[in-house]
């Protein structure tokens, strides 16, 4: 799939860069350090959160170099109303989580609000949305 390398190819390198500063960026400090770009969907939460998380798996996961390995987390949480999907680079020695997605059920359909270090995955928006596309 020709689609997926030029993806896996920007984060793993912004990614292999954090890692060697010596940063770790837990998932509680990717909630303080960052704003959320929030967008509101007519479709169900859990298929909003289908969406995302099926296409990043599919797009992102994977090995990334020999000291890099990408990873995608995704929980569900039909409980409480609410997903999560969130993109982290585990290294030899720290892991960074430099994406949070969190995808909630509304009145009118679901809320998703998008934390990152990165301008380039406002392309989450677009999976949200039914693009199947890296």
């Amino acid at each position: 799939m020709g689609t997926k390398a030029p993806f896996i190819a920007v984060p793993t390198a912004v990614a292999l860069l954090v890692l060697l500063a010596g940063c770790s960026t837990t998932p509680e400090a990717l909630e303080a350090k960052s704003d959320a770009i929030v967008e509101n969907y007519a479709n169900n939460y859990e298929e909003i959160y289908q969406r995302i998380a099926d296409t990043a798996r599919r797009c992102f996961a994977g090995p990334g170099t020999p000291a890099l390995t990408m990873a995608v987390e995704a929980d569900l949480r039909k409980e409480l109303g609410f997903g999560e999907v969130r993109f982290v680079a585990i290294g030899v020695v720290y892991s960074n989580y430099y994406v949070s997605v969190k995808i909630e059920r509304v009145a009118s359909g679901s809320r998703v609000s998008l934390r990152t270090l990165y301008p380039g995955y406002k392309r989450i928006f677009r999976w949200a949305g039914g693009d199947r596309q890296c």
